[in-house]
């Protein structure tokens, strides 16, 4: 009776090493996984952190505004500032990733906003430039107007002189 207790006792034992051996693989298969995930989202990360200094880039090509310039490129250090972060953050460390994601986020609204203020201002510029060819073509029209009455003045001065001298003779 006493053997039938020990193997008993040696099954359960064994059940229960079984159990936590396979649970702990599937931890570790999960943490695996999570990782990997991770990885992925940290690549992605980087693939937009590093999208978003080439936009600036690009931006800061279009631009002759000083002022809207430092600010694009206070933002694109900032951008490339998390970006090198980012490369040296661990791809187990969720808590990083998230905030970096989120800095991200912020980052977008910005860059949105910058771009509405592009647009905005090149608008105006564009409405100016017609503005102005507007009134060069104007000025010109002016211009040649003068040129002719004045020259038809002095026909007509001419004429006068000539009469007069006809009648004085």
């Amino acid at each position: 009776m006493k053997n039938v207790w020990w193997i008993i006792i040696v099954v359960v034992l064994l059940g229960g090493i079984a159990t936590i051996t396979y649970l702990l693989f599937d931890e570790k298969k999960s943490n695996k996984e999570l990782i990997q995930e991770f990885q992925m989202e940290k690549e992605e990360l980087e693939n937009e952190y590093s999208h978003f200094a080439t936009q600036y880039d690009e931006l800061q090509l279009t631009i002759t505004n000083d002022s809207l310039n430092q600010l694009l490129n206070k933002e694109k250090v900032k951008v490339q500032r998390l970006l090198e972060e980012l490369r040296s953050v661990k791809s187990n460390n969720a808590a990083e990733i998230r905030r970096l994601k989120n800095e991200l986020a912020t980052l977008r609204k910005v860059m949105v906003g910058y771009i509405t203020q592009i647009d905005s201002l090149n608008r105006i510029t564009e409405q100016q430039k017609q503005v102005i060819d507007k009134v060069t073509r104007m000025y010109n029209d002016v211009s040649r107007m003068a040129d002719n009455l004045t020259q038809e003045r002095d026909k007509l001065d001419k004429k006068v002189s000539l009469a007069a001298q006809l009648d004085a003779t």
